[in-house]
């Protein structure tokens, strides 16, 4: 069998799994959030960039337009997976578009035209895309809540990625085979997405991701920093912490935004700081050598405790002390 006609099977099938994912997410799925409906454009733009693919084998004369379609697919999902993520960084998922957000649209919908009236430079036109794709997933990358990403969408960022790959190596690598094996590539990861959409779209409509954690692993994690008082442990990492308490360290990071509006370092520094207040508070430790509290307390070097005792109170270490006695 010729090896373009199981290409061609191959990545129909992935558009297929696409609107079936889109389906799910639009008519199955209880809660159509905003970050739903990101996810399922999100979907039908690496569907449209697919199928264009798989008319450009049936098809060697396509036209215009269906490139340009093509085009659009693809240099939409840089912006779609942006506001995707922002979704994830805010309170149940939800999040509002500015005016300025219509920035985001410049390069797809001028592509979209140029090529239609154009013509030609295609090549440049998808480059763009390329460089604007991976640019998009650099910010992803470097947001601050990027640890905090749920299991789904740490997968579905690494896919991302392997996407950016698929679609750029065709033309950096320009042989007969290489727009080929760039749509075998974008193909597979559809699969995988399936796949692993089949294990997680129950888990998509439950509150877990909407960012509410069970209350029993919340007030698990609560009692082992504040009752265990496991933060005195020096060097506490949020990996050593999850494999303490059994609870994943994605869960962890959500329980101590939503309790403690920090971050899980912020958060257990916060608690040695606490710690550190409360025994000089008391009668017989006001003449006590505070950098042996904060030691006690689990802070492992001076700088790190006077910074962040500064940031809590607003005052030296001394200054607090003093304070006290006066």
């Amino acid at each position: 069998m010729n090896v373009y006609v199981v290409l061609i099977v191959f990545s129909s099938i992935a558009v297929a799994m696409c609107f079936f994912m889109i389906s799910y997410l639009l008519f199955v799925k209880k809660q159509l959030n905003t970050r739903t409906k990101l996810l399922a454009l999100i979907v039908s733009a690496l569907a449209v960039r697919i199928a264009k693919s798989v008319f450009f084998f049936l098809i060697p004369q396509l036209s215009t337009f269906g490139v340009a379609l093509g085009f659009l697919g693809f240099s939409l999902l840089g912006p779609l997976l942006y506001f995707y993520f922002q979704g994830s960084y805010h309170k149940e998922n939800q999040f509002s578009f500015r005016k300025i957000d219509l920035v985001h649209i410049i390069i797809p919908v001028s592509g979209f035209i140029g090529i239609i009236t154009l013509g030609n430079y295609l090549d440049q036109f998808y480059l763009a895309c390329s460089i604007s794709l991976g640019f998009y997933l650099l910010l992803i990358f470097r947001s601050p809540s990027y640890n905090d990403l749920s299991p789904w969408d740490l997968m579905l960022y690494r896919l991302m990625l392997v996407l950016l790959v698929a679609f750029t190596f065709p033309y950096f690598f320009k042989y007969v085979h290489s727009y080929a094996i760039g749509t075998a590539i974008s193909s597979a990861v559809v699969y995988c997405m399936f796949f692993y959409f089949l294990k997680y779209a129950p888990r998509l409509s439950t509150k877990v991701n909407e960012l509410e954690v069970n209350l029993q692993l919340e007030q698990k994690i609560i009692n082992a920093l504040e009752l265990d008082e496991v933060y005195r442990q020096s060097a506490l990492t949020l990996s050593e912490f999850s494999e303490l308490v059994g609870v994943p360290q994605y869960i962890i990071s959500r329980v101590t935004k939503k309790v403690y509006k920090k971050t899980f370092p912020e958060t257990v520094n916060s608690l040695r700081i606490s710690d550190v207040q409360e025994k000089l508070k008391q009668s017989d430790a006001k003449g006590a050598k505070i950098e042996q509290l904060a030691f006690d307390a689990g802070f492992n070097t001076l700088s790190t405790f006077y910074a962040v005792f500064k940031k809590e109170t607003s005052m030296t270490p001394r200054e607090y002390q003093r304070k006290l006695i006066a």
